[in-house]
């Protein structure tokens, strides 16, 4: 990745007389589409790059497969969800949570655009009990509209009712068994989502849990990153540290080159080296 490349794309996209259009990107040789706004850094970044978050793109290329389940928690418009839904196949199937309403009508929009039939898009945020809370709602003119939370009891704010569910009794009443892949990126709710699959985690039935940890965020709904990490880690997981130094992102960005599970580094406990850390955590 060259430096310069955000000022590169933002500099190219505001001189772009289209803002909104489908734009392509390719997984192990297939084309997905998407609708993209030049308007939201992340999808501006697949436009231009063909990908996003490249390290964590390629941990989930390793660890999905034919025939798996793949739970996407906090799906946005589908980046991830779209890509597992090529990696587990016709016999694999994705189930994605989004509950922000725009951003939830997008997820639908790409994956009836790519006839995706083994994507199961749901409009709920996943927490610690079955119920309503209030989403801050975030908008691609400020950059990200991926970025809205669960607002905490202590926070004064109007939003977007949201209904709230348990993983583990949305999985059950399912038909789920296993879990093969799981990952969480749901701005400081992680806490309560986590605490809402317990049972899941417990008994390992998630083999491999694919995290975002928002520190600051955690601790409007009583969590703590050190809470989080050293409680999976009871329950019998290994931790991964997923490296975000340029030099790793460089390499994978250019050569495509899967960032094996073999090659992170192991954690015993919480470590805070980025403003949102990212591990790994799983049974094998």
């Amino acid at each position: 990745m060259p430096r310069g490349r955000y000022r590169l794309m933002n500099y190219l996209a505001a001189r772009s007389a289209a803002r909104k259009f489908q734009s392509p990107f390719k997984i192990d040789g297939r084309t997905i589409l998407f609708h993209c706004d030049l308007d939201d850094s992340i999808r501006r970044e697949v436009c231009f790059t063909g990908c996003y978050e490249p390290l964590e793109t390629s941990l989930v290329r390793q660890l999905l497969k034919p025939g798996a389940l793949f739970v996407d928690v906090g799906a946005n418009w589908g980046y991830f969800s779209l890509i597992g839904s090529v990696l587990v196949g016709g016999s694999g199937r994705v189930v994605a949570l989004e509950p922000d309403p725009s951003l939830f009508e997008e997820l639908e929009l790409n994956v009836r655009v790519n006839e995706f039939n083994n994507v199961t898009p749901l409009a709920v945020a996943a927490s610690d009990q079955n119920g309503q809370a209030i989403l801050t709602g975030s908008k691609a003119k400020a950059g990200n509209s991926g970025l809205s939370r669960l607002i905490g009891s202590a926070e004064l704010a109007q939003g977007i009712q949201a209904r709230t569910c348990r993983l583990d009794a949305l999985l059950d009443a399912s038909g789920v068994t296993d879990v093969s892949l799981m990952k969480m990126d749901i701005e400081g709710a992680e806490g309560l989502a986590v605490e809402g699959a317990a049972k899941l985690f417990e008994s390992r039935r998630v083999k491999s849990l694919l995290l975002e940890l928002h520190p600051a965020l955690l601790k409007a709904h009583g969590h703590s990153a050190d809470e989080m990490v050293n409680r999976l880690l009871a329950w019998g997981y290994a931790g991964f540290r997923i490296p975000h130094d340029p030099s790793t992102l460089r390499s994978t960005y250019y050569s495509k080159a899967t960032l094996r599970v073999q090659g992170l580094q192991r954690v015993y406990g919480f470590d805070q080296r980025d403003a949102w850390p990212h591990y790994l955590f799983t049974t094998t």
